[in-house]
């Protein structure tokens, strides 16, 4: 009855990590939804629930159900160039986060250096220089074409691949945050085909075991302890 007891106290705290868990903040975060459009290129996917790309670019659009920046010619229009998306969404309960995604850098060799997969939270401007109080982005990962070009040289990692399953904690007050998924500054240059992908967004609360469930499983603990301890007594009487 006491094995019983652990079991369910422990299925109870699992089903209440779960369900902490199971809240995605984020809408549309795998990019498998567009709304129609027009783009210069003719192609009408513009991500649903995100905002910053309008009917009209040449360069960011959702590609094989992912978010894709792509560069452009120094003669496009710059008004006409997108290089960040962003999404703003509600947190419930102030706490801690887990923010999760996967990107790809795509013909690394071909961008410019500095940019590449950013992703900032809340703040994605600077202040203007001299303009106080002084205002830096926030910015919560980072990994630019060089840097992907150093990790080909450095650790022989492949090149033009998905990197999944990134995560990064976030301790969110409650209230309206915003995401924003970015390329990097204006990737103007004479060299076609390097891209930015980005694919299955999401934030969710970290799964923490409420107090009724870590009070279930120190209970089942001490039952199991002493379960353990009266079947060691049985078998060391027995072989007296």
């Amino acid at each position: 009855m006491k094995i019983g007891f652990l079991a369910v106290a422990l299925s109870l705290m699992t089903a209440g990590s779960a369900s902490a868990a199971a809240l995605n903040l984020i809408s549309n975060g795998d990019f498998a939804l567009s709304h129609p459009g027009t783009t210069l290129s003719g192609n009408p996917a513009i991500p649903d629930s995100w905002n910053g790309v309008q009917t009209q670019t040449t360069n960011a659009r959702v590609l094989d159900g992912a978010m894709m920046f792509s560069t452009a010619h120094p003669t496009t229009n710059v008004n006409l160039y997108k290089d960040y998306i962003f999404q703003s969404f509600t947190v419930p309960t102030a706490g801690l986060y887990t923010l999760a995604f996967g990107y790809k850098l795509e013909n690394a060799q071909r961008g410019k250096s500095i940019n590449g997969a950013m992703v900032y939270l809340d703040q994605f401007y600077a202040s203007a220089p001299g303009v106080t109080p002084v205002v830096v982005p926030n910015l919560l990962f980072k990994q630019t074409y060089a840097d992907e070009l150093m990790d080909f040289h450095d650790n022989s990692a492949g090149l033009d691949k998905w990197h999944l399953g990134q995560t990064i904690n976030l301790d969110l007050t409650a209230g309206t945050h915003t995401l924003y998924l970015s390329s990097g500054s204006g990737d103007f240059i004479n060299q076609y085909g390097a891209r930015v992908w980005f694919d299955n967004a999401s934030i969710s609360a970290t799964a923490v075991p409420e107090p009724s469930s870590k009070a279930l499983l120190a209970a089942a603990l001490f039952s199991l302890t002493l379960v353990c301890r009266s079947r060691h007594r049985v078998q060391r009487n027995r072989t007296r």
